[in-house]
């Protein structure tokens, strides 16, 4: 159960990082907005001193005081009372312009990520072989995972997920029969493709990503504060109910957030993303110690 759950949790990460492929054999817009939200997850962080927690046990005068002390605080690109983001109060989050930047007529939006600085995301992410490493939160619980999803020219895949408690490894070869790795034990059990979620975590899929990307819908830029840096961001939809900022300098992409309601959803924050990793080859192998159960 705990390694489905994982797996699972996976998905819906990878299915944010692509927010568009549920649509990627559609060409008509209409159909597009009318396909239910598959995007979950962005990164957003918020800083505890600007939430307003509207508990109906409050007396007005409490209400009335933090409503106050709010406002001051606020300055003009900061989010709305009534939409202030509500998250974990140990969630450091830096003010950032309300999302979305606009409100856009989908039909009439610009799309695609060509020509943009979210295409060095994607064509990396998308170019084989690549080697993903990236922590992702849930908002509001505060919830972290260390995930890493690499697969190299004939098609083995690796991917690890772990939190402070746990750990998952699953290793593939290219004819798609796939391990999970008890390091522990040094055992490798075989699993079935369909737990090991094959279809999704593939050359096929990975390569198809940034065709995918064609799809999304563009809504603006801006600036903000990126774990302490400084940077750009661009904004993305796919159903005008779910927005997706990347956040890059000149150099790199740093990560992404993700905006629902003007909510952050799920933050992810890069901490390799590349298509050349000769250091890294050994983890598609099993260890000559292991056993195969």
């Amino acid at each position: 159960m705990k390694r489905r759950k994982y797996l699972i949790q996976i998905i819906v990460v990878l299915s944010l990082i692509l927010c568009l492929t549920s649509c990627s054999k559609s060409n008509e817009k209409e159909e597009t907005e009318e396909q239910t939200d598959i995007i979950s997850g962005a990164e957003v962080k918020t800083d505890s001193s600007e939430q307003v927690s509207a508990d109906e046990s409050l007396d007005k005068a409490d209400v009335d005081g933090k409503t106050s002390e709010l406002e001051t605080k606020q300055s003009k690109s900061s989010p709305t009372l009534e939409n202030a983001p509500v998250l974990a109060p140990d969630f450091d989050y830096e003010e950032e312009p309300d999302s979305p930047l606009k409100e856009i007529i989908i039909s009439q939006a610009e799309q695609g990520v060509s020509g943009r600085e979210a295409l060095r995301f994607f064509k990396t992410f998308s170019t084989i072989p690549v080697y993903y490493e990236y922590k992702l939160t849930t908002l509001p619980e505060n919830k972290s995972q260390e995930v890493i999803i690499a697969i190299d020219e004939i098609g083995r895949t690796y991917t690890k997920i772990g939190n402070e408690s746990d750990s998952v490894e699953i290793v593939s070869t290219a004819k798609d029969i796939y391990y999970e790795l008890d390091r522990e034990n040094k055992i490798a059990n075989p699993i079935s493709k369909e737990v090991a979620q094959g279809d999704i975590i593939s050359k096929d899929s990975f390569e198809q990503i940034y065709e995918q990307a064609e799809l999304l819908y563009y809504v603006g830029s801006g600036k903000a504060i990126f774990r302490g840096r400084e940077v750009e961001f661009e904004e993305y939809t796919k159903d005008n109910k779910t927005f997706v900022r990347y956040y890059f300098d000149q150099d790199s992409v740093f990560g992404s957030r993700t905006f629902e309601n003007n909510q952050l959803k799920l933050q992810v924050v890069i901490s390799a993303l590349k298509n050349y990793f000769p250091d890294k080859m050994d983890i598609f192998l099993i260890p000559d110690d292991y056993i195969i159960n």
